[in-house]
């Protein structure tokens, strides 16, 4: 079984709490069994993603941010190559360097208004990444 959705609140952020059992993909004990996480999804209490803390994580798919989140550092997501899709929501300011950079598996980008800082090879090597609105 796979387990799709995983709300990382302020408490649960912790790397720690993540198994990696293989090193490109992470997972969750539920119910005494490893599940592989495939979405992840923010609540309301985290106001950044820090930097490198999901980079090279090759089974990720999906990331839904809350509009909490005003920052994403550099690398947070750097080298999911698995990564399909990101929902971003009003409320997101920056994305520092190297964000997205080799998620080859990105197609479009819808990204909100109001971002004040988009720098440089934010998506740099996401050679699939054929629209950013």
């Amino acid at each position: 079984m796979i387990f799709t959705e995983l709300s990382a609140s302020k408490e649960q952020f912790n790397r720690d709490l993540f198994a990696t059992l293989d090193e490109t993909k992470f997972y969750v004990l539920v119910d005494n069994e490893y599940e592989l996480v495939e979405t992840l999804t923010f609540d309301n209490n985290r106001t950044y993603i820090p930097s490198r803390i999901f980079s090279g994580y090759k089974g990720l798919k999906k990331i839904i941010l809350s509009s909490s989140i005003k920052e994403i550092y550099s690398y947070a997501f750097y080298n999911c190559t698995s990564l399909e899709e990101i929902e971003f929501v009003s409320g997101l300011e920056k994305i520092y360097s190297d964000a997205f950079a080799e998620c080859s598996s990105l197609v479009k980008l819808n990204l909100p208004e109001g971002i004040k800082t988009l720098s440089t090879y934010v998506f740099d090597g996401c050679v699939s990444l054929e629209e950013i609105f």
